[in-house]
């Protein structure tokens, strides 16, 4: 008979996908794959089958690493899910150790050095995504942030060194693996679409390899041509899915599952069933009627027919019993391929059941909700069920899953087939459920907008990072190191600093906290006084985020250290700042020369950079040692989300001009009646306070040191040192040597000296 033959199929649709599992015993009959039975007999009790869980929906969001994992299969125009990773080094880590002194200054007490040592990461691995081949990779997702994206014009890659294997069958081993492992130990992993990692930088992942996932179209396939697929691998080829031409959005079994529970998902997800009959098994929409309508007169026949007391029995559940909702869980394109879910609930009766359905494939939103509302309508008109009716040997074509139009009660009903036997008279005794006529037709997107839109790719905003080798701005800065600050255009979020010798191998030193107010200037600084206010100057500033602003203080605000900027080489403040186009501001009623800078007065060129230094807003330290004074690296600042190699590097070197001295002020000259000069200066301190030049305040060194300079012309003729306090004598003796004759007026230069690195700024005067 045909249910025998129907039951060898079923076994061997149950048989796993992915891996060696018991599940052949699964798919007995064809119940595996209509939910429904057939028996080799007529009136014989119905089997009891094992049950195995199919793909759920959130097999797609994992990253795996494990042996025996299954080789996940994809089918559909697109979708996205987790990897497996099969290849790893160790993490690759980078040590970046910075110096902070404290203490010391006058009094001679000790200074302390503590270090600080932080560390950085990247790795090298490679990541299965599914049986291959596949046709492209569009973006792949690092803890859901995109770092690739193919769909941009040019293609966005902020991880370097990812390569794409395809799954082909003549793909060549990966070069990194193979320098590893060695080339004889390698696979060539064809068949299998992977992403090899190499150096992926893990500091915006929590320096830890992240949860990668790959949003892939695997293949242009129907929704029949996936089934056909799915059961040519369980060694099931007399599967006819001819008239399911539907559209597959998309699908991926991660786990393994039986052919048979990955085939119900789909089918269920589609409104399909399957028939069985003695030459394999047809897949075809559900609820509609396989052969035409049969009223009472058509129950048996002659002597056979039933009297009407025993036409047929109906059973009927008990309503409490009964899902009064149903949620439908899947992955919606329009939410960028993440977890939706939709629910249908029915408001009348006593139940309170629900019930949820879990699916590994796309679906429109709409679509999904009216697939839950179908099913949940079925429910309820599947709690009628009808046994007993005995048809003539013209309904033997009927199987399991068919649908059939019964008039029952002067009523028309569509009774779904679970039971279709044949008695050795030749009529067909036939059992189902009751559904709703027309309940599973095709339904059609609608063109409704998601609840939840997908985050746009992340706008990658380029850095502007500034190094700064100036004074020190605060007390806690009293190091060898030096700041720099980062920003850019309005949008602009976060970044890394990179620092190599070499201008090759880069690594990850720092990592600004705040954003710094960065500007061009767009006239040209002129010279001014530092001693006094400068009412004649003014600077035009243009700000490199437009939304940032520059207010105005007072005379006393300036006295107390507010609005300081770097303008080139020069710290000044500004009191007035004038909005005077969008984004730019003109500064007037400055302060010059601030913080020891006043040598740099004079030194101003055109589009030089503007930073406001007033409350360090965005400024950062890099706590370099003194070992590193007067070296020359090569620096990046790399936004978030930015390939490092995208990014043009520039040299800057720290002369740790935070540990040089001040130059001296008030130097004077006074010639006693042997012709000697006794020369004298007043010396400022490094360490600020409240903005202050530093006169007449504590020492800011280990000890106190001068040297001074006799000039003659551009020449130095004499050099006095070992000078522990602010005075010198030039003797006239030493006039005659030096210039034939002693001297009406002198040129000098007065230094002050830091035991750690020398020589501060010069102080040049006539005396």
């Amino acid at each position: 008979m045909a249910t025998l033959a129907l039951s060898v199929v079923g076994g061997i649709i149950g048989t796993a996908l992915g891996g060696p599992v018991v599940g052949a015993a699964i798919g007995r009959g064809i119940g595996a794959l209509a939910g429904a039975y057939i028996d080799s007999t007529l009136f014989a009790p119905k089997a009891k089958n094992t049950s195995q869980e199919g793909p759920r929906l959130g097999d797609l969001k994992s990253t795996i690493s494990s042996y025996g994992a299954v080789i996940p299969l994809a089918f559909g125009q697109r979708i996205r899910c987790g990897t497996n990773i099969i290849w790893s080094q160790a993490l690759i880590e980078t040590a970046t150790t910075t110096t902070m002194r404290s203490g010391g200054g006058k009094g001679g007490s000790k200074r302390s050095t503590s270090s600080t040592t932080s560390f950085t990461y990247a790795a090298n691995f490679a990541a299965m995504i599914c049986e291959g081949p596949i046709q492209a990779v569009r973006r792949i997702f690092g803890d859901g942030k995109v770092f690739y994206d193919s769909t941009q014009s040019p293609a966005t890659n902020l991880a370097s060194g990812v390569r794409i294997y395809l799954g082909s069958e003549s793909q060549s081993a990966d070069s990194l693996i193979a320098a590893v492992e060695g080339a004889a130990n390698t696979p060539a992993y064809r068949g299998v679409a992977y992403i090899v990692f190499e150096e992926l930088q893990l500091a915006n992942f929590g320096n830890r390899i992240p949860q990668i996932e790959v949003d892939f179209e695997p293949a242009q396939e129907t929704v029949g041509a996936a089934l056909a697929k799915l059961a040519a691998r369980a060694g099931v080829t007399a599967l006819d899915c001819a008239s399911i031409d539907l559209a597959l959005p998309g699908y991926v079994v991660r786990r393994a599952a039986s052919a048979r529970s990955a085939m119900e998902e789909l089918m269920t997800g589609f409104s399909l069933v399957g028939v069985g009959s003695p030459g394999g098994i047809t897949i075809k929409p559900r609820g509609i009627a396989s052969t035409g309508g049969m009223d009472f007169d058509q129950f048996g026949t002659g002597e056979n027919r039933p009297a009407e007391s025993e036409r047929y029995t109906v059973s009927r559940a008990e309503e409490a019993a009964m899902a009064a909702s149903i949620s439908l869980t899947f992955a919606d394109p329009a939410r960028d391929y993440q977890e939706n879910t939709v629910r249908a609930s029915r408001q009348d009766g006593s139940a309170a059941a629900s019930a949820s359905y879990d699916f590994a494939i796309a679906l429109d939103a709409s679509l999904a909700k009216a697939r839950a509302e179908q099913i949940l309508r079925d429910l309820w008109a599947a709690r009628t069920t009808i046994d007993g009716l005995r048809l003539p040997p013209s309904f033997q074509s009927l199987r399991p899953g068919d649908s059939v139009d019964v008039l029952l009660a002067d009523a028309w009903r569509r009774v779904n087939v679970t039971k279709a036997a044949i008695g050795a008279n030749g009529l067909v005794e036939v059992s189902g459920a009751v559904e709703i006529i027309g309940a599973w037709a095709p339904r059609t997107a609608t063109a409704a907008s998601p609840s939840v839109r997908p985050a746009p790719f992340p706008a990658i905003v380029p850095t502007t990072l500034v190094m700064m080798d100036i004074p020190l701005l605060s007390t806690v800065d009293d190091d060898a190191g030096f700041y720099y600050v980062a920003g850019g255009p309005a949008g602009w979020r976060s970044a890394a600093v990179l620092r190599a010798q070499d201008n090759v191998s880069f690594g990850e030193i720092a990592y600004p906290i705040g954003q710094g107010v960065i500007g061009t200037c767009g006239t040209t600084l002129a010279d001014g006084p530092w001693l006094f206010i400068d009412e004649a100057n003014s600077l035009d500033v243009t700000l490199l985020d437009m939304t940032d602003t520059l207010e105005s203080t007072t005379d006393a605000g300036l006295y107390l250290g507010r609005n300081g900027a770097l303008v080139g080489s020069e710290i000044i403040q500004f009191r007035t700042a004038a909005l005077i186009a969008a984004g730019t501001y003109r500064l007037s009623g400055l302060v010059r020369g601030r913080m020891g800078t006043d040598r740099h007065t004079a030194t101003h060129g055109g589009g030089e950079r503007f930073v406001l230094l007033d409350g360090s807003i965005g400024m950062e330290r890099v706590r370099d040692g003194l070992a590193l004074r007067g070296a020359t690296f090569f620096y990046k600042g790399v936004s978030l989300y930015q390939q490092a190699s995208a990014v043009s590097s520039f040299t800057f070197t720290n002369g740790c001009e935070a540990l040089r001295p001040y130059s001296p002020v008030a130097v004077a000259g006074l010639r006693n009646g042997g012709g000697d000069i006794a020369l004298s200066w007043t010396r400022r301190t490094r360490i600020p306070s409240a903005w202050s030049d530093g006169v007449d305040v504590p020492l800011g060194e280990t000890a106190e040191r001068y040297e001074v300079e006799i000039m003659n012309g551009g020449t130095v003729v004499r050099t006095i040192t070992e000078l522990t306090t602010p005075a010198a004598t030039y003797p006239a003796a030493d006039q005659v040597t030096d210039f034939g004759n002693t001297q009406a007026s002198l040129a000098v230069r007065v230094y002050q000296v830091s035991p750690e690195v020398g020589r501060g700024a010069a102080r040049v005067a006539t005396v």
